[in-house]
């Protein structure tokens, strides 16, 4: 896990505001550690996403009992879901960064193909 206002966090805000298109307003950062769990339900209630990203966050902590294509769009409870790597590691694999991108980030968020996201 990062810290708010370290590099990492700074790294993800980009992808979020520069690649998906989204204001700070537009979006929530839920931060896990490794095994910690929140239930999905509680979320699905309090922030009523339309899209989840997971960046090395399993379903299973969520209390979910799915499994996801990694860096692909799902489909769950209503909601898309793009499950992909920690990431400090997605910043280092510029392929698998590629693959987010082209398969999951850029047609959900520019090309909207399930329409208007925000």
């Amino acid at each position: 896990m990062y810290l708010p206002g370290s590099a990492e966090d700074d790294q993800l805000r980009a992808i979020i505001t520069s690649g998906c298109k989204l204001e700070e307003s537009n979006y929530n950062l839920v931060l896990l550690d490794a095994g910690e769990q929140i239930a999905w339900t509680k979320l699905r209630d309090q922030l009523q996403p339309k899209v989840v990203l997971l960046f090395n966050v399993s379903p299973a902590q969520l209390g979910i009992s799915a499994l996801f294509r990694i860096n692909e769009i799902n489909n769950f409870d209503n909601v898309r879901w793009v499950p992909t790597i920690s990431l400090d590691r997605l910043i280092q694999d510029k392929e698998f960064k590629s693959n987010l991108w082209n398969n999951a980030l850029k047609p959900l968020f520019v090309n909207k193909i399930h329409g208007e996201i925000v």
